[in-house]
């Protein structure tokens, strides 16, 4: 029975007594500990001038920061886009160099300047940490390009949850690896920090922000450029802070104050920007943001088109043509995820053209133009993470058209309906006008495989057939929800015979159409 109580009492979990130490520790935070940084070489696009030399500022850069140890291993030059995006290639760099995080660089050169993209990445997975730009660079001398590589540097670093770390401590007293450089000041309190959770980017992956839980504070007592000391004055538990402990100077965003009057004007800190009138208007209200459209949108336009007739006879033909004939269109999408659309057309054409055969009557004729068209569309989205951005799309469904022509004495021309496969190709590019109105230029080709066609009378015999549309769209998107929308269509529908009164026989529009669409 004793032997049973000693066996039990050894599994039971120990409590903690009095003095013992907690252990505070976050894989996040680790991950993002850097103490070793590889150079990959940079990449430009002017054969590696300004390649080459900002690759060995890099390193330069990289050897004299007190918090980083530069590592030297041969490597092939990489795109940082690449290596954002395959993280297997940079983890495979990482394990080659034996390092925590790699800086990658490329130098574009533009009809505006340079441009610049600076990437740091690392962790156990491999993905971006932070990552700077330049654009439009005005200057072209190397020396130039080196003083703002050194700010883009700096700035890169500055983006990290963190500005330094705990190096060693005796006592209370700590030393700091940062500085004034990193806005450490003397006789001033920094916070001692474990980032529990990071927020990456959507596309980019590179972190946008951090949650830090506060170990403790300490107190500074002395500030040079890149190091510190200081006292320890704060901790939850005791002797909890330790070399390794990554540190902040300010771990929570503070405001200038601010509020409004009576009238609806800013006052306080913001009233004396000069730009609060461009921000914020000469009536500020509260404003929240419309969530966009995610099931499909409806277009109801109308216009006015050139409808043509023409019938060619055995013993004569008609040709008959109305320049301005009203018409209509009804665009239907239903969005069955960012690829799939399923896709409804009405189009309506109702006028009275000339009889256009000599002697026949009456003179002029009812014509009605009508054509559905029901197609599946697949999109091809530039940018996965918008489907309202750059996209080229295929269709493929059914389509029928139906051409009515009142019946005259002797015949002119007859009624008839075209039907058949329908396989279409169009995209649409936007234009950014401002930063809430778009402008999407699009086209659209449609082509119908080997269609079928009945003709009223009867008479004509068999035919061939064909049927061809492609307009050209111009959107613009008035709100979230509502777009103006204009469109160029041309159509063709024509028909050759053997064996009857007639050899051939056509339907030629061209439609200009105006009007509105509503997404929902």
């Amino acid at each position: 029975m004793k032997a049973i109580w000693i066996i039990l009492l050894s599994l039971w979990p120990a409590s903690p007594t009095f003095g013992q130490q907690m252990s505070y520790t976050s894989p996040v935070d680790a991950a993002l500990t850097i103490k070793k940084v590889v150079v990959v070489p940079f990449y430009d696009n002017v054969g590696g001038v300004y390649a080459a030399a900002l690759t060995d500022y890099c390193k330069k850069l990289v050897a004299e920061d007190r918090q980083w140890d530069q590592v030297e291993v041969e490597l092939p030059a990489s795109l940082p886009e690449d290596l954002e995006d395959r993280a297997k290639a940079a983890e495979s760099i990482l394990k080659k160099a034996k390092a925590d995080a790699l800086l990658a660089g490329r130098i574009q050169k533009g009809p505006h300047g340079l441009s610049i993209l600076l990437s740091l990445i690392g962790g156990t997975e491999a993905l971006p940490l932070t990552r700077v730009t330049l654009d439009d660079f005005k200057g072209f001398e190397t020396s130039d390009l080196k003083d703002r590589f050194k700010t883009l540097f700096e700035d890169l670093k500055g983006k990290l949850p963190y500005q330094g770390t705990i190096r060693s401590r005796t006592g209370q007293v700590v030393t700091i690896d940062a500085g004034s450089r990193q806005g450490v000041r003397q006789d001033s309190e920094i916070f001692v920090v474990l980032i529990s959770t990071v927020q990456r980017h959507p596309k980019f992956h590179f972190i946008t922000s951090a949650t830090r839980e506060i170990m403790g504070r300490v107190r500074i007592n002395k500030a040079d450029e890149s190091i510190s000391f200081g006292q320890v004055i704060e901790e939850k538990t005791q002797n909890l802070i330790q070399p390794g402990f990554k540190v902040t100077v300010d771990p929570n965003p503070t405001y200038s104050e601010a509020g409004f009057d009576r009238e609806g004007h800013f006052v306080g800190a913001m009233a004396n920007q000069p730009d609060h009138a461009l921000a914020f208007g000469e009536n500020p209200h509260e404003w929240s943001a419309t969530p966009r459209a995610s099931f499909g949108r409806l277009n109801l336009l109308a216009g006015f088109s050139s409808a043509n007739l023409s019938t060619s006879l055995t013993t004569d033909s008609a040709s008959s043509s109305n320049p301005l004939s009203p018409s209509v269109l009804l665009e239907g999408e239903m969005w069955i995820d960012p690829q799939l659309q399923l896709n409804l057309n009405i189009f309506d054409i109702i006028s009275k053209v000339p009889n256009g055969l000599s002697g026949s009557v009456p003179d002029p004729l009812n014509f009605q133009f009508q054509q559905l068209d029901l197609t599946l569309g697949y999109n091809f989205l530039a940018d996965e993470s918008d489907f309202f951005g750059a996209k080229f799309h295929v269709q493929f469904g059914f389509s029928q058209a139906s051409v009515f022509v009142q019946d005259s004495v002797p015949s002119a021309h007859t009624s008839k309906t075209y039907s058949g496969l329908a396989m279409g190709l169009g995209g649409g590019f936007p234009i950014r006008i401002s930063p809430r109105k778009i402008l999407v230029l699009g086209a659209q080709f449609n082509y119908h495989l080997s269609p079928g066609m009945s003709e009223s009378s009867g008479t004509y015999g068999p035919s061939s057939n064909q049927m061809s549309q492609f307009n050209f769209s111009g959107e613009y998107y008035w709100t979230e929800k509502i777009l103006l929308r204009g469109i160029l269509n041309f159509e063709q529908l024509s028909s050759s015979f053997s064996g009857g009164p007639a050899s051939s026989a056509s339907a030629n529009f061209t439609s200009l159409l105006f009007g509105v669409g509503f997404l929902f």
